[in-house]
């Protein structure tokens, strides 16, 4: 027993239909990255520069750890650290929701158009009976 399977798509200019729809794909998720670029460039940027400022207080306080014990500066140390790293926490989650909100975008773009496309219809056909 031999089964062949031929795949029959309605529509007699399918194939450009599937070749449109790919360029379409191409080109909208390549506007969309070039929308989303800057924006992700520029909260990466920040999360940066917090990270960068979160490392110099670091630094300080282990070289200046006597004075500060001296001077009774820990509530202040500690209340300037945990700004940044509440700033950066903010900042990280930006980014994420950011990412988040493009792939979103992409997936729904990417299923609403395959949605649209004439789908294919297999037919079966049994040889040698």
């Amino acid at each position: 027993m031999s089964v062949v399977t031929t795949i029959v798509v309605s529509g007699n200019n399918a194939g450009s239909v599937y070749c449109l729809y790919f360029l379409v794909y191409g080109a909208a998720v390549g506007l969309i990255f070039v929308a989303f670029a800057s924006t992700l460039e520029g909260l990466q940027s920040t999360v940066l520069a917090i990270e960068g400022r979160i490392n110099h207080a670091h630094a300080r306080i282990v070289t200046f750890a006597e004075s500060i014990a001296f001077f009774g500066g820990e509530a202040r140390e500690k209340a300037h650290a945990n700004r940044l790293i509440s700033q950066l926490l903010i900042a990280k989650a930006r980014v994420s929701s950011s990412l988040h909100f493009t792939s979103l975008l992409l997936f729904n773009l990417f299923f609403k158009i395959t949605r649209s496309l004439p789908q294919p219809k297999t037919v079966l056909r049994v040889a040698g009976w």
